[in-house]
C-alpha cells in the first residue's frame, strides 16, 4: 500500500497531457513475406524519436530465420506519433550477410542520428558498424567500422552485438551505447563468458571510444541489456541473464562516472520472467525520475506488460498488460508529449506490434492510478 500510494502522489503531479487515458495498438510488420525484399519475418527491434517528432523503428529484416541467416536492417517512419506508418525501407542491405541488432542514438544538440549495428559470423564473430543520418533519418552515410573499439577487452572476445533497442544522451550530451559480448555459441553457457560494456561519444560522434566492462563475468552471464540516464553522469545498467529456468531475474549496475566504470551487479527488483529481451526507458518530471519496463510475464514469452518505478528502481508496480498471448522482444520510448510507446514482437509466427499509451492508462491497468479515469485524445 505504502508503494502504491508513492507512485499516486507522484504521478498526480503529472500535467493534464501527460494523463489522459489512452491506449493504441497496431500492427507494424505484420506476417507474411515482403516480396520486394524477400523478408519473411520482422525480429529484434530499436525506436527513436528524431527531431522533427518524427518516430523511426527499426529491425533486422530476415530473409531467412536464424539469428545467424541473412538479414536486411529496415526503418518504418510515423509521423503521427505512431499512429501511422509509411512503407518500410531498406536501409542496410544484405546480399547474403547477417546484419543485426539495429540500435539507434541521438545527440541531443544536433540531433544527428547513428545507427549501430552488427554482421554475425555464424554465431562465431562478428564486426561492429554505424551508419549516421544528419536529416531524421532520410538519408543515410556509409558504413563506419568500430569493431576496433573492443581490443580493450581483458577477455579477448569475438562476438559483439550492440543493444538492442536503443542508446541514450546523458545531460552532459554524452552519448552512450550498450554492447554485449561473448566467445562463439557453440561453447557452453559457462564458456562462452558473456560480458557488457559500453562506447561512448563527447563530440557529437564525431569520435566513439570503448567505455567500462561490466564486472563479474564469472558470476552474471549478462548480455542483451538497457540503459537508463539517471542524472548527471549516473546511468542504470539492466541486463538479461543467460540462467535457466523459466522465471529468470536480470542483472543491474550502476555507473556514476558515464560509463566509464561499473558497479558489482546485483538481482533486479522487478519480478522474475524468462530469460528475453526487455524494454527501458525513463522520464523526468518536476524533480522526480520514472522509468518503464516492458517485457513478456511469463511462462515462457507469453504476456507482454509495462511495469514502472519511481524510486530508483528500488520497487515496481504491478504489470499493466499490452497483449495477452505469445510476446518477445520489445522496445520502449518516451515521446515528447509525454505519451510511450512500445515496439514489439508477438504471435506465432511471430509479427510486429507498436502500442502507445500515457500515464493514465499505466495507472489504471495496473491498478495504481484510480479505477475511473476520464476519456481522452492521445492526438491532443
Amino acid at each position: 500500500m505504502k508503494i502504491r500510494c508513492l507512485f499516486v502522489v507522484l504521478l498526480m503531479g503529472l500535467p493534464v497531457h501527460l494523463i489522459a487515458q489512452t491506449l493504441v495498438q497496431s500492427v507494424l510488420w505484420p506476417l507474411g513475406i515482403d516480396s520486394a525484399h524477400r523478408i519473411k519475418e520482422h525480429f529484434v527491434y530499436g525506436l527513436i524519436e528524431a527531431g522533427n517528432g518524427d518516430v523511426l523503428a527499426f529491425a533486422e529484416g530476415r530473409i531467412q530465420k536464424g539469428d545467424d541467416r541473412p538479414h536486411h536492417i529496415v526503418l518504418k517512419r510515423s509521423k503521427d506519433k505512431g499512429k501511422h506508418w509509411l512503407p518500410s525501407q531498406v536501409i542496410v542491405a544484405s546480399t547474403g550477410e547477417s546484419f543485426a541488432n539495429p540500435t539507434p542514438v541521438k545527440d541531443r544538440k544536433t540531433g544527428k542520428i547513428f545507427l549501430f549495428y552488427a554482421r554475425n559470423f555464424n554465431n562465431d564473430s562478428s564486426r561492429v558498424y554505424y551508419i549516421a543520418s544528419t536529416n531524421q533519418g532520410e538519408r543515410w552515410s556509409a558504413p563506419v567500422e568500430v569493431t576496433h573499439l573492443f581490443g580493450n577487452d581483458p577477455l579477448r572476445r569475438p562476438f559483439h552485438l550492440p543493444g538492442p533497442g536503443h542508446g541514450i544522451t546523458l545531460d552532459n550530451g554524452r552519448m552512450l551505447v550498450q554492447v554485449w559480448h561473448r566467445f562463439p555459441v557453440k561453447k557452453s553457457v559457462g564458456e562462452r563468458k558473456y560480458g557488457v560494456s559500453v562506447l561512448y561519444s563527447d563530440d557529437q560522434g564525431r569520435s566513439w571510444k570503448s567505455g567500462g566492462y561490466l564486472p563479474g563475468v564469472d558470476s552474471f552471464t549478462a548480455n542483451e541489456s538497457r540503459l537508463v540516464a539517471l542524472g548527471g553522469s549516473k546511468v542504470l545498467l539492466d541486463a538479461r541473464l543467460s540462467e535457466p529456468g523459466a522465471f529468470v531475474n536480470r542483472a543491474q549496475s550502476v555507473s556514476t562516472d558515464g560509463g566509464l566504470t561499473w558497479s558489482w551487479p546485483v538481482r533486479s527488483s522487478i519480478d522474475p520472467f524468462t530469460a528475453v529481451d526487455a524494454g527501458l526507458t525513463s522520464l523526468k518530471h518536476e524533480g522526480h525520475l520514472y522509468i518503464l519496463c516492458s517485457r513478456p510475464l511469463g511462462p515462457g514469452r507469453n504476456d507482454l506488460a509495462v511495469s514502472f518505478t519511481a524510486d530508483g528502481a528500488k520497487s515496481w508496480s504491478k504489470p499493466a498488460l499490452l497483449f495477452k498471448g505469445p510476446a518477445n522482444y520489445s522496445d520502449i520510448v518516451v515521446l515528447k508529449d509525454g505519451s510511450f510507446l512500445v515496439l514489439y514482437g508477438r504471435g506465432k509466427p511471430r509479427y510486429a506490434a507498436v502500442a502507445r499509451f500515457d500515464w493514465r492508462w499505466l495507472l489504471h491497468a495496473s491498478g495504481t492510478g484510480p479505477e475511473k479515469s476520464g476519456p481522452a485524445v492521445l492526438s491532443k
